[in-house]
């Protein structure tokens, strides 16, 4: 059963997913919430906040968004935590790397792994594969962002005007 929640929850955010950068109708930025925030209670991700600050800054592991406000369906869900913790020393080492060791990136048409969506860096080439939820989400609130990356490890960074606005870690598949 779970499987198969998070196989039509990742079918619909592939479905909205139409190349990186490409500007959503504003009325299309709820549904990929929705989609998230379904994600993020049927996979009982844990939500966590950094209250230190005057922007929204929370994370469930995976994402990591710097907001100034959330969408609707994922105010609750964020608000609610009871999780507290330091996010953004993390957001800012990313910082200092980020004209140093992060490459431009973009969304390649064809994903390497059936599911996922594939970032890839030209030079070097590195590629990671991210959940599509997550990316439908990011693309949706920010169709203006630009993508980078440092390696398939290491977080894909999306910045708007040079401000990072969200990090999506990577997935890491088991070698079969």
């Amino acid at each position: 059963m779970k499987r198969g929640i998070f196989i039509v929850i990742g079918a619909m955010a592939l479905l909205l997913i139409r190349g990186f950068g490409a500007p959503l109708a504003t009325n299309m930025a709820i549904a990929p919430a929705e989609l998230l925030r379904a994600h993020l209670v049927s996979e009982k991700r844990v939500i966590i906040t950094d209250t230190n600050g005057s922007q929204i800054v929370w994370s469930d592991g995976v994402i990591v968004e710097i907001t100034d406000s959330l969408p609707a369906p994922l105010r609750t869900l964020v608000n609610a935590t009871p999780n507290h913790t330091d996010i953004r020393s993390t957001v800012q080492r990313v910082e200092a790397e980020l004209h140093t060791d992060y490459h431009p990136s973009h969304l390649r048409e064809k994903s390497s792994h059936e599911g996922y969506v594939e970032f890839e860096a030209d030079h070097p080439q590195i590629r990671a594969l991210l959940n599509p939820v997550y990316v439908a989400y990011v693309q949706a609130r920010y169709p203006e962002a630009s993508a980078v990356m440092k390696s398939r490890y290491d977080p894909v960074v999306f910045t708007v005007k040079g401000q990072i606005k969200a990090l999506i870690m990577p997935v890491k598949l088991s070698n079969k």
